[in-house]
């Protein structure tokens, strides 16, 4: 798990350096926006919003909602990426949902590693 706290950090820092220089680098509102102490349903329902989901949603799939919720997460500037390994099959994940959350005011990043 360190190498691939390592690899996404340096993936972010690089991302944001690209950022910085295009001067695409946008702080973005939600960043950092809320605390442990606003407890589990604000956060959900914070995250809700942003991401326009309706409660009760159904989906048919489980993968047809990872697909719009990377979507949605996406289109709010926030960068998603899928890892199953770090470049050898020596350093696979186990194959479940797991998510890594980093943030940057200006490259927050959501991994994934499956």
């Amino acid at each position: 798990m360190d190498a691939l706290v390592r690899d996404v950090k340096v993936k972010q820092a690089i991302l944001k350096d690209v950022l910085e220089e295009q001067d695409e680098a946008t702080p973005l509102a939600f960043v950092s926006s809320m605390t442990m102490n606003d407890g589990v349903d604000a956060v959900v329902a914070s995250m809700a919003v942003h991401l326009q989901i309706k409660p009760g949603s159904k989906f048919k799939k489980a993968a047809d909602l990872f697909k719009k919720l990377r979507s949605r997460t996406e289109k709010l500037g926030v960068f998603v990426l899928l890892i199953s390994d770090l470049g050898s099959y020596h350093t696979a994940l186990e194959p479940y949902f797991m998510n890594l959350p980093t943030a940057g005011e200006a490259s927050p990043g959501s991994v994934d590693p499956w």
